[in-house]
């Protein structure tokens, strides 16, 4: 099997060591050795920018209350979650209000003026998104 067992960081370069079976490429190269042997190799990343990426977002780490809702109803977002987009949807898909949720916050949503019914409100940070029913009263 495949796969990579150690990294390293020296002369500002990343290091990655571990074994496959052949052939496997990286990038324009080949290694190629008997068919079924395991073959070790270290591999220096030409690019050792590291990037974070945002967590996904879990839908049941969303809390949305009450519900069903008169008038307001807050949004908590999980620890750690980046600033997010909170849209408020009707039964056929339609944006009707969106705002900015800030982390490690609750948003209050207002729900003046909306008629009784189910709505969605759809959370969005970065390319994730995860969406809840509520029920407004």
């Amino acid at each position: 099997m495949d796969g990579a067992s150690s990294i390293a960081l020296g002369n500002g370069a990343v290091y990655v060591g571990g074994s496959i079976i052949p052939v496997a490429t990286f990038g324009a190269f080949a290694i190629n050795a008997p068919i079924g042997a395991s073959t070790g190799f270290l591999a220096s990343l030409a690019d050792p920018t590291l990037t974070a990426t945002a967590a996904a977002l879990h839908p049941e780490g969303i809390r949305l209350f009450p519900n069903p809702a008169h008038g307001r109803a807050t949004v908590q977002l999980p620890a750690g979650t980046a600033t997010a987009t909170l849209t408020i949807l009707d039964a056929l898909g339609r944006t009707l209000r969106t705002q900015t949720a800030t982390p490690n916050s609750t948003t209050e949503l207002d729900l003046t003026g909306l008629a009784p019914g189910l709505y969605a409100v759809r959370v969005a940070v970065g390319s994730s998104t995860a969406t809840h029913r509520l029920d407004v009263e």
